[in-house]
């Protein structure tokens, strides 16, 4: 929930909502007494679906941003082999009348495949694949370093690295035991969420 800095009974609410097929907003004017919606977030266009962990914020000019994760695919090639892996995004949608209609979504962050493999010799795929996910959003928006009158909005989340390596046993390949690495990172637009 986050409250309006201009009307303190204007109210803000994000939920992930398992009646719908994403995530939700809802409005309430008089403190929480009363709520309106829900007003379905949309995810990102080039994926497939919402997951969840929802975050608002207000700005001081009384501007609303939902940020939450967002679901696609992305495909990828290593030596012959082609296949594709689940990538998340952090999106962001802002919304100018207070919560009740949302403008496109944008990506603060988006997660990823990297390749450090070769092809040996006799054909093989050697190496470390990692697949990146985003997850654990959370925002805040304040003063700008730059402009203190202007806002900026502050997006962390945790990047979950997980890495294999690549090897054989005889001529069939395997990956061995998972590595995770998570690191917190952060994001910051310094333009109403329009670029990260």
């Amino acid at each position: 929930i986050a409250v309006n800095p201009k009307d303190p009974d204007h109210l803000l609410m994000g939920t992930i909502d398992y009646n719908f097929p994403n995530n939700s907003a809802y409005v309430s004017l008089d403190g929480g007494a009363t709520w309106q919606g829900p007003q379905q977030m949309r995810f990102l266009r080039e994926d497939d679906i919402s997951a969840g962990d929802p975050v608002v914020a207000f700005d001081r000019q009384g501007k609303a941003y939902f940020a939450s994760i967002s679901l696609g695919t992305q495909e990828f090639s290593v030596g012959p082999l082609a296949t594709i892996a689940e990538v998340s995004s952090i999106a962001l949608a802002r919304s100018d009348d207070g919560g009740f209609t949302w403008g496109e979504p944008v990506s603060t962050a988006r997660s990823g495949v990297t390749s450090k493999a070769t092809v040996d010799p006799l054909g093989r795929v050697r190496g470390v694949l990692t697949f990146t996910f985003l997850d654990k959003p959370w925002m805040a928006v304040g003063p700008s370093q730059e402009d203190p009158q202007k806002d900026s909005i502050y997006i962390t989340y945790t990047e979950f690295a997980t890495s294999y390596d690549i090897f054989y046993v005889g001529e069939l390949p395997f990956t061995g035991i998972p590595r995770t690495e998570t690191t917190i990172r952060l994001v910051r637009s310094t333009d109403g969420g329009k670029t990260w």
